[in-house]
């Protein structure tokens, strides 16, 4: 062999299996690849005789496979009953360059095969290179072959087998008698054990029924008849033959139909991966998720699924046929699962931590981030290629709870990047605009403190009422930047009253712009009492906030028309009607949104920061209103608003 230092990146093949020296197997291939700096594959060949191991030998082969992935090596998982023919395979296939072995013989199929497996893959590999463990310190393996002559499965089998054999004999008196050959008859025989190779399983019935069917053959059919004597010397080797005949033909179908029945069991289950995965891609919550994995779960391994999640929530138990649920979320089967959530060890029932629990329990997780728990219901065992395709959903359901968790955190950065950069615009924004009404009111403070004779009264008052104008626009931007960062941060308290809803607009008239006594400013009555369930001080605040920007975005001596009616029988409906410029029907789509100003001239020059609109907006949403704009034809513009509030007849 060539030196191994010399051997660049190699694939490594071990064979996985339940043999008590297959440890030692493992732990050599791992030490090689790490030596060798090498790839390494770990290849459990299922078998038909793999269905009647031992749960010693089940629990030694998963003790075994788990071992190979904790020592670096991908696992794989194929069927076939020839050992060294599917080694050999597998490592064409791969590109495989050294395969690790024991020294056993190959025990295979229903005849032992006495040859080393090493010849045997020599002869069918000649291109690998070969490392061959030895095995001497282990007592000697044999794979079971034959389900022993027990148990309800062999009672059944049997029972079909005599019914076959009765068909076929009396099929075989009706063609001895229409003068067939004997040698249709033992065809007929050998015909008989395939269809019972069909309807049975287990090589064993196969192996009684080949050997009825010759017992009855001769029975019946050879001179002299209804006995077990044959007087014809050659019919020894004719037995012989219909035995062996009936023996592999049975054989054969059998393998046939176990081969078919676990490709489509593979075809299944594999579709159930790829079926979650499918799922996995489409969910948008970790409850969708989990529930998706349960399910699948369910569907692959037939049994009932306890799943918890991460943040304590009530487990949700997903029942699989008439399987009992109680005690499966037992106060002991929350601390098992607990337990699994902190350590992320496999526990629970058939297990060596808490083997007495009503289920066995896996953590679905990344690194050493935990999305949850699932709990398995086991009734019966799970073989390897579930357990496969099992740890392979976790892994996919872990994949997609970290993927959406890494999608809301750049999203909650996106939001906090965009907050920051809100927030500086607004700092910007502030500072810009505070610094005209500032600069104003100082100088006019500064003028008439210092030089307050050389003015006359008339420009005294000037000035008095420019501080008025610029100190009742600071304190409005400040009211509504108080606003708007509360019921950004949802620290909105609602104080609920019912109040007469033209209280509430006089209230409102009283505290908007000095300048209203500039503008021809209309209340129409109702000719009814209307009240409105709402927060009194954030209703002023709402029409304070509209008439203020009617009177903006009109010129002195415009209209404006206020008006209320009673909009259905729970609601009050309140519109201003304004006539400015307009908003154009783009800005109409934006202009309740934080920030955002329209590019329009309004009537006193001054600056908007594009809050009282869309405070408006929250405070209407917050009491269950709607608020929308509109044109006043034919120009101008109306703003509408409705509130919960009923109509107050009074009986005179």
């Amino acid at each position: 062999m060539d030196d191994i230092s010399s051997v660049d990146s190699p694939r490594i093949l071990v064979g996985v299996s339940s043999s008590p020296s297959n440890e030692k197997i493992i732990r050599a291939a791992a030490h090689l690849a790490e030596m060798t700096g090498g790839v390494l594959t770990a290849l459990y060949i299922s078998a038909k005789a793999d269905s009647f191991k031992s749960i010693e030998d089940r629990s030694r082969l998963d003790s075994n496979i788990n071992l190979a992935k904790r020592l670096g090596a991908s696992v794989e998982t194929v069927f076939a009953e020839d050992i060294a023919l599917q080694l050999a395979e597998y490592a064409n296939e791969s590109g495989t360059d050294i395969i690790v072995i024991g020294n056993s013989p190959v025990h295979s199929g229903l005849l032992i095969n006495t040859s080393n497996l090493v010849v045997r893959l020599s002869e069918l590999a000649p291109g690998l290179e070969i490392y061959v463990v030895p095995e001497s310190a282990f007592s000697k393996y044999v794979r079971p072959h034959f389900m022993p002559f027990s148990g309800k499965k062999f009672l059944i089998g049997m029972v079909k087998s005599i019914a076959v054999l009765t068909v076929v004999s009396l099929i075989g008196m009706l063609f001895q008698v229409s003068g067939f050959s004997d040698v249709n008859i033992i065809t007929l025989y050998i015909l008989g054990v395939l269809a019972i190779s069909t309807i049975t399983d287990g090589y064993s019935v196969i192996f009684i029924s080949s050997l009825l069917g010759v017992l009855v053959f001769n029975f019946l059919f050879m001179e002299p008849r209804y006995t077990f004597i044959s007087y014809r010397s050659d019919y020894p080797v004719t037995f012989a033959v219909m035995f062996l005949s009936a023996m592999v033909t049975g054989s054969l179908a059998s393998r046939l139909k176990y081969n078919t029945k676990k490709s489509a069991e593979y075809a299944y289950r594999t579709k159930i991966l790829l079926e979650a995965s499918r799922l996995f891609q489409k969910s948008d919550s970790e409850g969708e998720i989990l529930k998706i994995t349960a399910e699948q779960l369910r569907n692959l391994l037939k049994q009932t699924i306890v799943m918890y999640a991460p943040e304590g929530q009530n487990p949700e138990i997903y029942i699989y046929k008439n399987d009992t649920s109680e005690d499966l979320i037992s106060e002991d089967e929350r601390k098992i699962a607990k337990s699994v959530m902190e350590d992320m060890h496999c526990a629970g029932r058939g297990t060596k931590r808490f083997s007495n629990a009503k289920c066995r329990y896996y953590s679905i997780r990344i690194g050493n981030h935990v999305y949850g728990v699932v709990g398995i219901y086991v009734t019966t065992d799970i073989d390897t290629f579930e357990l496969e395709i099992m740890l392979s959903i976790l892994g996919e359901c872990a994949i997609a709870m970290d993927n959406l968790h890494n999608i809301r955190k750049k999203e909650e950065a996106l939001q906090r990047a965009d907050k920051e950069r809100t927030r500086a615009n607004i700092i910007r924004s502030i500072s810009h605009d505070l610094r005209t009404p500032l600069t104003s009111i100082s100088g006019h403070a500064s003028n008439l403190y210092y030089d307050s004779e050389r003015f006359k009264e008339t420009e005294k008052k000037k000035m008095a009422a420019d501080i008025y104008d610029d100190s009742m626009w600071l304190i409005e931007l400040v009211e509504n930047l108080l606003s708007a960062s509360k019921m950004e941060d949802g620290q909105i308290n609602l104080s609920m009253t019912d109040e007469l809803m033209d209280d509430i607009l006089y209230e409102a008239l009283r505290h908007v712009s000095r300048r209203k006594s500039e503008y021809d400013i209309a209340v129409i009555p109702s000719g009814k009492l209307l009240f409105v369930h709402a927060d009194t001080h954030l209703i002023v605040q709402l029409l304070i906030n509209i008439i203020n920007n009617a009177m903006k975005y009109s010129k002195i001596g415009s209209k404006i028309t206020i008006r209320s009616e009673l909009a259905g029988d729970e609601m009050v409906k309140m519109e201003i009607y304004d006539n400015g410029p307009g908003i154009s029907d783009e800005a109409k789509k934006h202009i309740f949104e934080m920030y955002y100003t329209e590019n329009r001239v309004s009537s006193d020059s001054s600056r908007s920061m594009g809050l009282g609109l869309a405070i408006c907006k929250s405070i209407v949403e917050l009491h269950n209103g709607n608020i929308e704009v509109r044109d006043n034809l034919p120009h101008g513009t109306i703003i509408s608003f409705t509130l919960p509030g009923k109509e107050i007849e009074l009986n005179e």
